[in-house]
């Protein structure tokens, strides 16, 4: 998978913010829940989880899983600005890269194959 730094960045941000449970203001999950124009609307989470490949995760979570202090990070997986141009560009990254996705409608769970 091909992401960009930007993109990179951004993921790392928000495995530092899930690790952490940082949802306030200024939070990746404001952000997005304002892109979303709906505070309860969260399908992004999936499509940012899809995107966070296993050596993101691994790293973030290397880094932080016997800290309790998430202040002591944020140097290291500072804020950036979203780096794509919609909530549904995001969805289209995901579909791009992961050629297993299957497109569902947005706002819902996928249905299961039979």
């Amino acid at each position: 998978m091909n992401l960009t730094e930007a993109e990179n960045a951004y993921l790392r941000r928000f495995e530092f913010e899930t690790w952490f449970n940082i949802n306030g203001p200024g939070s990746v999950r404001e952000e997005c829940a304002a892109l979303a124009g709906d505070p309860k609307r969260f399908s992004y989470l999936s499509d940012m989880a899809d995107l966070a490949t296993p050596s993101i995760q691994y790293q973030v979570i290397g880094d932080v899983q016997f800290e309790t202090d998430p202040t002591k990070f944020e140097g290291k997986y500072p804020k950036v600005p979203f780096p794509w141009e919609s909530l549904d560009a995001l969805h289209q990254r995901v579909l791009e890269l992961d050629p297993l996705s299957q497109p569902h409608e947005r706002g819902t769970a996928a249905a299961a194959p039979v």
